[in-house]
């Protein structure tokens, strides 16, 4: 039997409730395809100058290009570069120079799917070996060998990396966010690490650069056979606070795709010891928190394709 007291309870607690979803902020950001650090066909992908001084100077910074045969490095994409154009490696010359690292050691100019990677015998940094397809592997069991999982891209073209969507959707709560991130038509047997880039201290004499896992270490997200790919973070803060007058904001979400298919674990890449941006890993999908979009979404996320 409800008692008047029990019957109060229950009404305060779904007053409680009422007041704890009326304070809930939701959100959906789509995904934007990236050839780089703000860059699709070399042309910005976002405005930061209402959320950032420095962002907002950078230009496109590519960190893949397509082959040129017989060159030394990966010619830039562009609009007017064929979708059939082969992916490749790249001297990300803008990049680093921006941001202040050393050129990479290479291989330059050879298919993402062809960067090499560690094997058990590699005894420094830059001591890799070129995987080999599926298809073409030897014996398994030959101690060292290091070849593709079946199902992943060989030969990716700009087709290829232009075909993922994916959308973030979350909550925010009392400064505190909880977040699901989904991928579609990305890479298949992929290997993503998420990363939230910004700035502290936006638009003040003293702003600075931010990058962190997002969510924490380990941040990483595989896709499929097909390309599908989710994963759900509890973060301290709202990834959507807005820059001005904040001691560090969001600017936007990036999956960085290894195509060295290795991670590692505060840094998204080591250019400091030639493993360089373009050379082992790329931007390939971008949720933009505080910019202004410049370019439409290239590939609208489908709700039936899970």
């Amino acid at each position: 039997m409800l008692t008047r007291t029990s019957g109060l309870s229950v009404l305060l607690l779904h007053f409680s409730s009422f007041l704890l979803l009326a304070n809930a902020r939701y959100f959906s950001v789509p995904g934007h395809i990236a050839h780089g650090v703000n860059d699709f066909n070399d042309n910005l992908l976002a405005n930061y100058s209402s959320s950032s001084n420095i962002f907002s100077s950078f230009p496109p910074l590519a960190e893949i290009g397509v082959i040129t045969p017989g060159g030394t490095n990966a010619s830039l994409i562009t609009e007017n570069t064929p979708l059939s154009s082969i992916v490749a490696t790249i001297d990300a010359f803008d990049f680093r120079t921006f941001l202040g690292f050393p050129p990479g050691a290479g291989p330059f100019n050879i298919p993402i799917s062809q960067a090499p990677t560690f094997n058990l015998f590699s005894s420094s940094l830059l001591e890799r070996v070129t995987p080999s397809s599926f298809e073409s592997s030897s014996d398994p069991n030959v101690v060292g060998q290091v070849y593709l999982s079946a199902g992943v891209n060989d030969n990716v073209t700009v087709a290829d990396w232009n075909r993922a969507t994916g959308r973030m959707t979350g909550t925010c709560r009392n400064g505190t966010a909880h977040v699901y991130i989904e991928m579609q038509n990305a890479l298949p047997n992929g290997l993503f690490s998420m990363w939230d880039v910004g700035v502290s201290m936006a638009l003040a004499p003293n702003e600075t650069l931010s990058l962190s896992p997002f969510g924490g270490i380990p941040n990483v997200l595989t896709t499929d056979r097909n390309g599908r790919g989710s994963i759900s973070r509890r973060l301290n803060y709202c990834p959507l606070d807005e820059c001005q007058g904040s001691s560090r904001c969001s600017l936007y979400l990036s999956m960085n795709y290894h195509f060295d298919h290795v991670v590692y674990g505060g840094a998204p890449t080591l250019d400091f010891g030639g493993l360089s941006a373009g050379q082992v890993a790329a931007n390939q999908l971008v949720f933009i928190l505080n910019g202004d979009v410049l370019i439409p979404v290239h590939n609208k996320f489908s709700f039936f394709l899970w």
